[in-house]
């Protein structure tokens, strides 16, 4: 497709100037408003599905704890009430009147850990990237980094890259697997009594962002797609003139693409058909048996409870893992790198059915549950493992 399709207004790459570049957090979507109704003001937030709204000066763990990991609006609205409470009163006021007067909402993503997509994520946080106007458009992106920053909404990150979580040196044993799960997902915390308790610090910030020359945009592009540890980045691009936006351009990290496809290849090849039963190693429980007969559907096909081996899925898995890489001709070098791919995809699979299952030899000591769990909420940090543990072997 011709790169005049991300132009408004009949631009095109040659009235550009200038762009900017913001990271594409890889969490869930935040909204962050306020309202002001009989001179009470009040916080609103939400996410695609869910929107609370409670009074500004209260802490919305009042009305509403953070207590249901899959609910995000729980945990948008905690941090954002503790980031509005933790600012002088002053600040507050000025806050206040400048969304609910000129401003309409704040765009943001909240990272948890204990629900990664591509990129490991090590504790709780949001992070801004644009400011919409009363209107619902967005307005200028260094308007909006200058106001998050008037605010003390600083970078969370120096770089276009999250951080890593730290190395293993060997895989989790599995009679450790569940502790380990539930503190570094913090499960633990949100099953506390009264939900998850903040720690005191700040855990609202803005994703990386810079201003370029329009010279530099090739450059960039390129350092986006080889970026380790991140989704990519929206750039804005600039009138030369008038540093108006006239376009908009999303760069995905190739790292991204490619362990977003290896996700893909093992939820619908190893992790689903373990979900299912159908491993002889793992049969389901009686009790998942006779769930699965109480919702079993008018005409549908009978599960094939254990009517495979692990050694026979986990060859179809790498086959699907191997076209996969083979089809992603969208990602540059593709041609020259797949091979490198399927590698990686081929010895993860291997390491994870060794490191988690144990080969089905000893499925007695396997909580398959668990493992599962792990790997649907941190399949990042076990793709951050794998290679921390490949690279310890070299040495």
């Amino acid at each position: 497709a011709s790169a005049a399709i991300f132009f408004y207004d009949g631009k095109t790459i040659n009235d550009a100037g200038g762009f900017y570049t913001t990271a594409k957090s890889n969490g869930e979507n935040a909204k962050l408003g306020c309202l002001v109704v009989d001179e009470i003001p009040y916080l609103i937030a939400g996410s695609k599905n869910t929107c609370m709204v409670w009074p500004a000066e209260e802490p919305v763990e009042k009305y509403a704890p953070a207590e249901n990991p899959r609910v995000p609006a729980q945990f948008i609205c905690l941090l954002y009430s503790h980031w509005f409470l933790g600012l002088s009163k002053e600040t507050r006021s000025r806050f206040i009147s400048e969304m609910s007067q000129k401003y309409g909402t704040i765009m943001a993503e909240i990272n948890t850990p204990w629900f990664e997509h591509v990129v490991p994520i090590n504790s709780l946080y949001m992070e801004c990237y644009s400011v919409l106007d009363l209107r619902g458009r967005p307005i200028h992106p260094k308007d909006a980094f200058t106001f998050f920053k008037s605010f003390g909404i600083d970078q969370i990150h120096p770089t276009i890259s999250a951080p890593m979580p730290p190395k293993r040196k060997k895989s989790i044993s599995p009679d450790e697997l569940g502790d380990v799960l539930k503190k570094e997902s913090h499960m633990s915390r949100i099953q506390a009594q009264g939900g998850y308790k903040l720690e005191g610090k700040n855990y609202i910030g803005h994703v990386y962002f810079k201003q370029h020359s329009i010279q530099e945009l090739e450059g960039v592009v390129n350092e986006i797609r080889e970026a380790p540890n991140t989704e990519g980045a929206v750039l804005y691009l600039t009138d030369g003139k008038s540093d108006a936006v006239i376009g908009l351009v999303k760069v995905k990290a190739s790292e991204y693409v490619i362990r977003r496809r290896l996700r893909e290849n093992l939820k619908g090849g190893l992790f689903g058909p373990l979900g299912r039963g159908e491993i002889k190693e793992f049969p389901p429980s009686k009790e998942k048996l006779l769930a699965k007969s109480g919702t079993k559907k008018k005409n549908q096909k009978k599960a094939a409870i254990g009517s495979k081996s692990l050694n026979h899925v986990l060859e179809l898995t790498r086959d699907r893992i191997y076209k996969g890489c083979k089809k992603l001709t969208h990602v540059p070098g593709c041609s020259e790198l797949w091979k490198e791919w399927f590698a990686f995809g081929k010895g993860f699979s291997e390491w994870w059915v060794e490191s988690r299952l144990l080969n089905g030899k000893n499925p007695e000591k396997v909580d398959l549950e668990t493992v599962l769990e792990e790997a649907k909420i941190r399949i990042a940090s076990l793709y951050a493992e794998y290679v921390a543990i490949s690279e310890e072997k070299q040495r």
